[in-house]
């Protein structure tokens, strides 16, 4: 009896804890939310794409490309290529051939830094080779709208602004495996979207992520954390939250900004994206990333806990249904909110099979990631 009332007693504050969270994200998300206006704001910008066997995926993204409404005497484009071993490469340059406008450059990154490999040496190589005056980062198996490059680079009018982040969505759900994984992304768009306007960026996407160019160079040699495998993206952005403080980071809402990808083809792809995600979490430095995360773990873990408890006590079932009912409220709350301004309130059906096995999702997938290697575009790590 003893265990159990201070079981609930933990289970009540940790609850308690996250939906305060939570309340306060969607007061943010609902303050900040706001369509911005179209600026003529045309500096000389930098588009990096790097690409690993997307034969597929790249006609996409550059007909999006082609139909930006941006002034093209004030663009360039710079791919470079890790290692393909597929069309890609033939691709980019029948892309840089047919078409005059851009300035288009093209490397392979085993070529130019001695047999290197990964995306963090590409994204480095491609750094050091732009001229902008911004750098916009978005990914191969990515599409866009025609206003998005104008939209991303608004934020920068500002001068104190040295990153900007935006929505990536998943588009072209035809099953309930990608559907789920759309809602599970806009879960993490929302975080993203309110922790950065309430100056505690944690995350960031390097689909839609741009940054000030000379604020780049100013930055320590290692910014983006080699040792790590993935992450490049977000030890970007908090090498930059570090030198210039976090009011220099900004989260782009209007809806012109938007990028969109695909949802991973099967269960086997997608453990492995998110084992990739989490693999970092050891280098994990900052006090708002670590607390946040720690947060949402120890609630799915607590509730996880309450459900194995009722199967030998019965009385445990009221703490679980009170656990679960009200994370499920407040998490359902703030993702109709999300949903309704990004025009995915449809993915809102599939929320309540997602919450019963969500819990469970969040702790295999962080053992996982402590525990196991993963692969990643034909690469094990």
């Amino acid at each position: 009896m003893i265990e159990q009332s201070f079981f609930l007693l933990i289970s009540v504050l940790i609850i308690l804890a996250y939906v305060g969270f939570i309340l306060w994200l969607v007061f943010i998300f609902i303050l900040k939310q706001k369509k911005q206006r179209q600026a003529y704001f045309e500096p000389f910008i930098s588009l990096v794409i790097i690409f690993r066997n997307e034969e597929k995926a790249l006609p996409l993204l550059l007909q999006s490309i082609l139909k930006q409404d941006y002034p093209k005497s004030k663009m360039e484009i710079i791919f470079v290529d890790d290692s393909s071993n597929d069309n890609s490469l033939s691709l980019v340059r029948t892309f840089q051939k047919n078409q005059r406008e851009y300035p288009v450059k093209i490397f392979e990154l085993d070529k130019e830094k001695n047999n290197a490999l990964g995306k963090k040496e590409a994204l480095t190589l491609a750094y050091s080779k732009a001229e902008g005056d911004y750098i916009l980062l978005t990914d191969a198996d990515c599409q866009f709208d025609t206003k998005n490059i104008r939209s991303r680079i608004q934020s920068f009018q500002n001068p104190r602004i040295k990153v900007v982040s935006a929505a990536v969505l998943i588009n072209k759900e035809k099953t309930i495996f990608s559907l789920s994984q759309s809602l599970e992304n806009l879960s993490l768009i929302a975080t993203t979207a309110a922790t950065t306007a309430a100056n505690i960026p944690i995350l960031s996407n390097g689909a839609n992520l741009a940054f000030e160019r000379k604020s780049f160079l100013k930055l320590s040699a290692d910014a983006l954390l080699k040792e790590e495998n993935s992450g490049d993206d977000l030890f970007l952005l908090h090498s930059f939250k570090k030198h210039f403080g976090a009011k220099s980071i900004a989260f782009e809402f209007d809806n012109d900004s938007i990028v969109y990808t695909q949802a991973q083809p099967n269960i086997k792809s997608f453990f492995n994206q998110r084992k990739r995600w989490l693999s970092k979490s050891k280098s994990f430095k900052d006090f708002w990333l670590i607390t946040i995360s720690l947060l949402v773990l120890i609630v799915n873990i607590n509730i996880l806990i309450a459900a194995i408890a009722c199967i030998f006590n019965a009385k445990y079932l009221i703490v679980f249904l009170f656990l679960f009912g009200l994370k499920f409220c407040v998490d359902f709350f703030f993702l109709s909110i999300v949903a309704q301004w990004y025009k995915q309130k449809y993915l809102l059906w599939v929320y309540p099979l997602v919450q019963l096995f969500y819990p469970l999702f969040v702790v295999i997938s962080n053992l996982f990631a402590l525990f196991f290697s993963y692969e990643w575009k034909g690469r094990k790590y």
